[in-house]
């Protein structure tokens, strides 16, 4: 029994269904929403020494995984804040101007729902004793 592997694959292509081995890396740019369930992490070390490590952020979004870096800010205010299987809409609104040629991306973190801790606690707010 022949199997038609080629026209298999364009079946899944056409379906839309598509899954990959590993997420697809993007860029985030300005314009961008990102919007899904945050998967984790990941520090990565740049290949120029003067330069600081940074992170890779993976989501599940709808049709598929996407990993792509932000910024430095983001890595240590909102970025280290994201709960594991929380679901978040992050959009890159522009550019800050900072003066003296310096400019800071400027990301908004929207919390959409976020997973529930071992103590109760939901989207930071602690249930009330009775």
């Amino acid at each position: 029994m022949n199997t038609d592997y080629d026209a298999m694959y364009e079946e899944v292509k056409k379906s839309g269904n598509v899954r990959h081995m590993r997420p697809r890396q993007i860029k985030f740019k300005e314009g961008d929403v990102i919007v899904g369930k945050f998967l984790g992490r990941e520090e990565l070390t740049s290949k120029d020494p003067k330069m600081p490590n940074f992170f890779v952020y993976t989501f599940e979004r709808a049709n598929e995984t996407v990993r792509f870096p932000v910024s430095g800010v983001f890595d240590k205010n909102d970025g280290s804040n994201l709960k594991v299987g929380g679901v978040y809409a992050l959009e890159y609104l522009g550019k800050l101007d900072l003066g003296k040629g310096k400019e800071m991306k400027e990301i908004d973190t929207i919390i959409i729902s976020e997973p529930e801790d071992e103590e109760g606690e939901e989207n930071g707010e602690e249930e009330e004793e009775e």
